[in-house]
């Protein structure tokens, strides 16, 4: 373990880390690593998403046992913030309830199978989220000016940062509402979650410090919701929850086939108890040999909408991802034959889960648009949720379908393609403004593919800043739905 941090944390600055071993559960050994006075803990899991039910529940077990001996070797009354990995809702019941207010609890599959629905039918949201979690980039803070916010409606704000955007409101009773209506009026005790790269950059301002232009012409425009179809490869935790969530987002008529190549009767069982109770989509799972070129062809993969790889089973993280550009380079194949025949262009999303952050670079060259960096997400999400326990609760907004979510569209939605050229960020946001929706970044399509640049993300920008866009680039925002 030692050699293992000494050789991928390239620069420590002023943290020190001391390592132990001893166990969990003893009070001796967690007195030895200052339990008492730690401000956070953090319990992982030792069981893999992909591991049975049994392990997992084990797993879980022992956690709750870790979260009751931290309760015990604190002292009662000055709980540090204890963040846990859990796999089961029940053990998740459990935890919480062994310390009300001091435990938060994660669970991997649900908040990846949450972000992978979404990102499937908006290419570029993995990097937008990855962006979001941990400690680099942008992070959520809670903010509140001295003096009130002098009667500004939420509409108002966002004009009142010059860096930072909010995003959402906190009231007195503790309600939070992600882009709540612009009308609404923030009383002085409300709190607002800003967006910002550090709260040391977020200033309020009683007078706005911009003047963005109207430009009037977004807020007739909207997008047709129409069938989509999309594909999902291989079954793990994730798929049940995956399946579930394209039915409350779909509309009618719209398709979700599962592709598995070993269909057990208990994966059959329930994919078909989850197709009955959602009868408005069209679902099918099929078994195939996925090493098969020919089996893949007959799927037809260019008529997919998305197709999304989830990570199979594996002994390690390099044999798991292995697998998935496999797969992941027979389908880049297939598109390039389909191309070469029929001369049409293929618009499917490839989107694959990935365990390790090192094969990003090997995903993006087999073509993919997207992808989910298992590990990245869950350990930033962790870290970030240690330190303010309540950003936890952002989350489970933002992933779930209720309210707003964060959507890609379209810059065609909001300005005609005279009006590019003298954009300001300021200008974007007044412009979703005009559709109901919150403007937090835009997404520069020339840069997708490029890592350095960020895959063309950039989330909050100063509000004076020009913008150099065109007619294929798109805002990020946050709205009601992807219309």
């Amino acid at each position: 373990m030692d050699d293992f941090l000494r050789n991928n944390l390239s620069s420590l600055k002023t943290t020190r880390v001391v390592t132990r071993n001893g166990l969990i559960t003893n009070l001796n050994d967690l007195n030895k690593v200052g339990v008492k006075v730690a401000k956070s803990i953090i319990i992982l899991n030792d069981a893999l998403a992909s591991d049975s039910l049994e392990t997992k529940t084990l797993a879980d077990a022992r956690v709750v046992k870790a979260v009751l001996a931290v309760v015990a070797a604190s002292e009662e009354n000055s709980l540090p913030s204890i963040v846990v990995e859990l796999h089961s809702e029940r053990y998740r019941r459990l935890a919480e309830n062994i310390a009300p207010g001091a435990v938060t609890t994660l669970n991997e599959a649900d908040i990846l199978a949450r972000i992978l629905v979404q990102t499937s039918r908006s290419v570029g949201l993995a990097a937008v989220y990855l962006n979001l979690v941990g400690f680099e980039g942008n992070e959520f803070y809670f903010f509140r000016p001295q003096n009130g916010w002098h009667n500004l409606t939420w509409g108002e704000l966002p004009f009142h940062f010059s860096n930072g955007m909010p995003i959402g409101a906190r009231n007195a009773q503790g309600i939070l509402t992600i882009n709540p209506n612009q009308s609404y009026k923030l009383a002085d005790f409300d709190e607002v979650i800003i967006l910002a790269e550090d709260d040391s950059t977020i200033r309020f301002y009683p007078q706005p410090v911009v003047q963005p232009k109207n430009f009037g012409n977004g807020a007739h425009k909207t997008l047709d919701r129409k069938p989509e179809k999309h594909l999902i490869i291989n079954w793990s935790s994730k798929t049940p929850i995956i399946i579930k969530e394209y039915a409350k987002y779909l509309a009618n008529d719209s398709q979700v086939d599962l592709v598995v190549e070993d269909l057990t009767l208990l994966s059959q069982a329930e994919f078909d108890s989850i197709a009955k109770s959602h009868s408005h989509l069209k679902m099918q799972i099929l078994q195939i040999n996925l090493d098969s070129f020919e089996q893949l062809v007959r799927l037809k993969p260019h008529s997919y909408n998305s197709i999304s790889i989830l990570a199979p089973s594996g002994e390690n993280a390099e044999e798991i991802d292995a697998k998935t550009l496999t797969i992941l380079l027979e389908l880049r194949q297939l598109f390039q034959e389909y191309t070469a025949q029929t001369g049409n262009k293929v618009t499917t999303e490839l989107i694959a889960e990935i365990i390790d952050s090192e094969d990003t670079d090997l995903a993006i060259k087999a073509g993919v648009k997207d992808f989910l960096l298992t590990n990245q997400f869950v350990s930033k999400i962790l870290a970030q949720v240690s330190q303010e326990p309540d950003v936890m609760s952002i989350y489970r907004d933002l992933f779930s379908v209720d309210g707003s979510e964060l959507y890609i569209k379209p810059i065609s939605l909001y300005f005609s393609n005279e009006q590019l050229g003298q954009l300001t960020f300021a200008d974007c946001v007044k412009a979703a403004q005009e559709r109901d929706e919150l403007c937090i970044g835009v997404k520069i399509s020339a840069l997708s593919q490029d890592k350095e640049k960020n895959f063309g993300i950039d989330l909050v920008p100063n509000l004076h800043k020009h913008l150099n866009v065109t007619y294929n680039d798109a805002l990020i925002t946050l709205a009601e739905d992807e219309s």
